[in-house]
């Protein structure tokens, strides 16, 4: 008994402690078919990657820019709450640069909000997340462009500032709306913008999101999209590599507008 024990010790030991879920990650499977399924995952042997240098937003992907190309004051941020309110926005001032009101419904809780002061706005997958999933390892320019992203117009969502509070930069395995006829909506959402992109799931996580698929009686069906749906993502990332560019400084500053609609090839 205790051979056994020691030898156990020793495994561990020489595994650095690390559990059978440790050594394996995820990535959503892409194939050739004409419709994909975002919880159809493809297994990663050994651990996931992880950057070399820690977590630091205003560093790696800066904050909400105002593109100089649309002759507007307004900033990312400005841009989806105009987008996303169900009447029209008010102003802080008369250059219209600041959202004042407008009627925001949050998805998260349910609620409608507003004042613009009471939202926050959400990147799906936050920032933190996929720098550690993948985002390290890219130019500051597409991790500007994730940053401010309008090319999926849940990307980024307009939510309540203490729910987005809660939520901080945990994946689902830690956070799922308290809204729960969202829930599968934001599990699509979560993995749609991780096969765009190409961001691993930890094992955690893709366990998480399977649990929550069941829990939550998800229609597989929900989770199915069109390879065109895919192509059509990746082809208004290629269009916009050069939205935000980088100076000689390291200051990531924005130089060409944003194409929201894939240019014709």
């Amino acid at each position: 008994m205790k051979r056994l024990i020691a030898l156990a010790m020793a495994l561990v030991c020489f595994t650095g402690g690390a559990s059978a879920q440790d050594a394996q990650h995820f990535l959503v499977r892409e194939n050739e078919s004409d419709q994909l399924s975002l919880i159809d995952f493809e297994v990663q042997s050994g651990v996931m990657p992880r950057p070399s240098q820690p977590y630091d937003r205003d560093h790696h992907y800066g904050r909400w820019f105002d593109d100089p190309n649309d002759q507007e004051c307004q900033n990312t941020r400005a841009k989806i709450l105009i987008r996303d309110s169900q009447v029209r926005v008010t102003f802080t001032n008369p250059q219209r640069c600041t959202v004042r009101g407008g009627e925001w419904f949050d998805d998260y809780t349910g609620d409608v909000f507003r004042k613009a002061s009471d939202i926050q706005i959400d990147h799906m997958v936050p920032l933190k997340n996929s720098y550690i999933s993948g985002g390290f390892a890219w130019p500051s320019q597409k991790r500007c462009l994730y940053a401010n992203y309008l090319g999926f117009s849940e990307h980024l969502i307009p939510v309540s500032g203490i729910e987005n509070q809660k939520k901080s930069d945990h994946t689902p395995a830690e956070y799922m709306p308290p809204a729960k006829s969202f829930r599968c909506r934001y599990l699509h959402n979560w993995l749609f913008i991780k096969l765009v992109w190409r961001l691993r799931l930890s094992a955690e996580e893709k366990f998480a999101i399977d649990r929550e698929v069941e829990n939550s009686h998800c229609d597989q069906s929900e989770f199915l999209i069109s390879r065109e749906d895919l192509a059509e993502q990746r082809q208004i990332l290629r269009e916009n590599a050069h939205y935000c560019d980088v100076r000689g400084d390291g200051k990531i500053i924005m130089q060409h507008p944003f194409q929201a609609v894939p240019l014709d090839p």
